[in-house]
Order: structure tokens, then sequence, then C-alpha cells
């Protein structure tokens, strides 16, 4: 349950309403998309971490369904021949 947006006795399932599949991008470089989910999913965690601290409720990053979106592949593709106009 919430009130004015903070969580009211614990009875809130998950306040997290974001995830890194809400993110989209086009890269040209393999590497470089590798990076960029790397880095997103580190920084989800980091978040998740500060987020328990402030709303003193325990997250787990590692749920089935976090897993099943981890585990997914994310909507970014490299594409290695970009045509570029002249």
């Amino acid at each position: 349950m919430e009130y004015r947006g903070q969580i009211v006795a614990g009875l809130a399932t998950n306040p997290i309403k974001v995830n890194i599949n809400q993110f989209y991008n086009i890269e040209i470089n393999n590497f470089a998309v590798s990076v960029a989910k790397t880095t997103l999913w580190i920084t989800e965690s980091q978040t998740l971490n500060k987020t328990e601290n402030i709303v003193h409720y325990s997250i787990s990053f590692f749920t089935p369904k976090n897993i099943e979106i981890l585990l997914k592949p994310m909507r970014w593709r490299a594409y290695e021949n970009v045509q570029r106009a002249g």
C-alpha cells in the first residue's frame, strides 16, 4: 500500500517501476553494446541497494522475473553496416 509515494507497513510488493528493458539504443559496435548492457545491469543493482536503504524494504535483484529479464536478449542491436548520409 502506498500513501503519497511512501510504502505503508511494508505491504507493497515492489516499489521499483523501471527496469533495464525499458531502454533502447542503436549501436554500431558490438563491444559497445556489451559494455552498455553490463553498465545498466550494474547500475540497476546499485540503485536497488540504495532504494532498499531508503524504503527499508528488502528487494531481491535476482527474482525469477529479473533473471528472465537478464537472460532475455535486450532490444539493442549492433549494426555493423550502417548507411551514412554523405
